[in-house]
């Protein structure tokens, strides 16, 4: 078995926002909440992240919850569009990121703060 090339954990650094301030300046979008499954394209080019919870934003209120969506975007994109970063940093461990045949398993992590951007909602219902 020939070990593959994985990518080390993956943070983003806190920044001076409060998040409610964050969500309050939004006028209409989603707030996705809590990982679950995230994914990178090997090219690095694109992304995926299926959330636990999204929560839809109108006027700056958290309305409604959807279960089962996630954002999917152009890295570049996503990452040139952010225009807030919150307070409140939180790690998560994920304690079996599995890849390849025969399945090769590694202990990883991620997290962040509160980031506001542009992305594409994926399966809310």
């Amino acid at each position: 078995m020939v070990p593959l090339i994985r990518m080390s954990n993956t943070a983003f650094a806190p920044g001076d926002r409060e998040p409610h301030d964050i969500i309050r300046e939004v006028e209409d979008g989603y707030y996705v909440v809590g990982h679950r499954i995230p994914s990178i394209a090997e090219s690095r080019e694109n992304f995926r992240i299926t959330a636990m919870k999204v929560y839809e934003i109108k006027n700056g209120e958290i309305g409604e919850m959807y279960r089962d969506g996630g954002l999917m975007s152009d890295s570049r994109d996503f990452f040139m569009n952010i225009d807030a970063v919150g307070n409140d940093f939180r790690l998560f461990a994920i304690p079996n990121c599995g890849k390849g045949q025969p399945m090769q398993t590694k202990r990883m992590s991620n997290g962040g703060p509160t980031m506001r951007s542009r992305a594409r909602l994926t399966g809310t219902g």
